[in-house]
């Protein structure tokens, strides 16, 4: 790194600043793994990796090395402390693009207008005591993709050919590449204030943004399979997401003693897809994956729940009554025919049964979005109090709105016919002499899972069994007592005080009891397709106590 910078302030009201600089970047990356294992026995507790007579060695490496190069600028002015302008210009080259693409310009700027540094505003203060306007456009590169993404690798494999004693290397055709792609483009428009009031004891800042990303490096629009490939990368891809932060503050020590701080933030943001090359409305739905063109990203689909089949639902020979919805296309694939204490779908299209069309964003039937996995509201606040000595402080944290399916014994009773278990919350099982149960009938789902075309028909994603994952938590209080001045300045400190901490005591939830930490969210296990979701330790509850010394 290299940084020139010039600073200089004109009759105490002109503040001039440049900064000019460079950076370069490089990375050498080697990776070497030779492993080692005796294909007749276990009871060598030694083993030799050069002995490849007696033992199966395979070895395999991989060799990765990139170079960024950066210059950059910025001119700082205010006048007065009242007119703030700031400049950026940023030029990046990266090794991981093409030639004639490996360079990007991304500038950048800010305004500001402190009126409260202005004549008129004397008459606001002091209970108005601050007051900033500002605004604001970056542009910045990403280029987090795979140094060799634009080079026509060829995959290697062994072959099912033996010469001379030795299976033969197979090599597949090499990847397809568009040679135009280069960095993405993050631009973020943003506005806001900030006040304070009452001689600076409560303060309140306001954001509002738009982030465009544009370019995202994505597969391509999908090809015919006569191509023999797959679709190569490219700049195929553009979200846009607006959001709004907002932060309140307040500081004061009252004249009887007591002292207060607290700080408050929320925020929310959406992101909707823009442009997707292999992910329009002619795309067949996913669960796994959440980006599609004109979709909101994190977007759920599913069946919207009316309520569980009574038996008086269904003739004398199992079929459903005139009147009711078919539900002929579902025992297609699931296999099961609908029973009492299953679950009814709504026939949101009213054509009579319910479907899910063709299971295409364009065509699907019953189908629709019944959540969305991104939090949403994010919040967190901040109290401390202290008295004479005394002092507590409390932080809260959570989330105002997240949805998630999920799949595992613990979400799903019956998900698999391996689980062996099931939790005392699934209990509340449909039978005749519990009619308003919350979950249907106990039975065996096999391998129900996230899949629109393979999972049990009770659970295909649904809001009825949507996961609530918005909460509350109490992270931290501390309790402490600090020694008055008077007795440190006999004991010869500068600072004496004893403390108890607990963490993560108290939540509120919505997992209707089941031992789901809402916190975890999308951490939470989720291996062997999905089995093992919500198998995930909570935030533990913790307890500490210490002493604070300053000499």
């Amino acid at each position: 790194n290299a940084v020139l910078r010039y600073h200089h302030v004109w009759n105490q009201k002109h503040d001039f600043s440049v900064m000019v600089g460079a950076n370069i970047e490089s990375k050498n990356y080697r990776f070497l793994s030779t492993i080692a294992g005796n294909k007749e026995s276990v009871s060598h507790e030694e083993q030799s990796l050069v002995d490849g007579s007696y033992y199966n060695v395979t070895s395999s490496h991989d060799e990765l090395t990139y170079r960024n190069v950066g210059v950059f600028a910025r001119i700082n002015y205010a006048y007065d402390n009242r007119y703030l302008i700031e400049l950026n210009g940023r030029a990046d080259g990266s090794s991981k693009f093409q030639k004639g693409h490996k360079w990007g310009f991304f500038p950048s700027g800010s305004i500001g207008w402190v009126a409260s540094s202005e004549k008129f505003w004397e008459a606001l203060d002091p209970w108005w005591s601050f007051a900033k306007l500002r605004a604001s456009y970056g542009a910045v590169g990403n280029q987090n993709i795979d140094a060799n993404l634009y080079r026509q690798l060829l995959t290697k494999s062994k072959s099912m050919w033996v010469y001379n004693g030795q299976i033969q290397q197979a090599y597949g055709l090499p990847t397809t590449i568009r040679e135009s792609f280069t960095w993405e483009n993050v631009k973020t428009v943003d506005a806001g204030f900030d006040f304070r009031f009452f001689h600076d004891d409560l303060g309140i800042s306001f954001d509002w943004y738009q982030r465009n990303t544009d370019g995202m490096i994505v597969d391509g629009a999908e090809l015919p399979a006569t191509f023999g490939a797959n679709a190569p990368k490219e700049n195929a891809g553009n979200l846009r997401t607006r959001g709004w932060e907002l932060q309140l503050d307040y500081h004061h020590r009252f004249d009887f003693g007591l002292g207060i701080n607290f700080v408050a933030g929320l925020s929310d943001a959406r992101t909707k897809v823009m442009k997707y090359a292999n992910r329009t409305e002619s795309s067949t739905i996913s669960m796994a994956d959440r980006y599609y063109e004109g979709g909101e990203f994190g977007d759920i689909w599913g069946f919207k729940v009316e309520r569980l089949y009574q038996q008086d639902d269904f003739n004398a020979d199992g079929t459903l009554r005139a009147g009711l919805p078919s539900t002929e296309e579902l025992e297609k694939d699931g296999g099961v025919p609908f029973e009492a204490g299953d679950v009814k779908y709504a026939d949101l299209d009213g054509d009579g049964k319910i479907s899910w069309g063709d299971k295409t964003y364009k065509n699907h039937g019953d189908l629709t979005v019944i959540g969305n996995s991104t939090p949403r509201y994010e919040y967190n606040f901040k109290l401390g109090l202290d008295y004479f000595g005394f002092d507590v402080n409390l932080f809260f944290q959570g989330v105002g709105k997240k949805d998630y399916w999920a799949t595992g014994y613990i979400a799903i009773p019956g998900y698999y016919e391996g689980g062996g278990f099931f939790l005392k919350e699934h209990l509340d099982y449909w039978t005749p002499e519990n009619p308003n149960a919350r979950w249907p009938r106990l039975m065996n789902f096999g391998d129900g899972n996230a899949d629109l075309s393979k999972a049990s028909h009770n659970y295909i994603p649904n809001d009825r069994y949507m996961l609530n994952m918005a909460y509350c938590r109490l992270k931290n209080v501390t309790i402490g007592y600090s020694l008055p001045k008077k007795a440190l300045d006999k004991m010869h400190f500068q600072k004496f005080r004893v403390y108890f901490t607990m963490e993560n005591i108290a939540t509120i939830d919505h997992m209707n009891g089941l031992p789901i930490d809402p916190e975890t969210g999308d951490n939470a296990e989720d291996t062997c397709w999905g089995m093992g979701w919500g198998q995930v330790s909570s935030f533990p509850k913790t307890f500490s106590c210490g002493l604070q010394i300053t000499f």
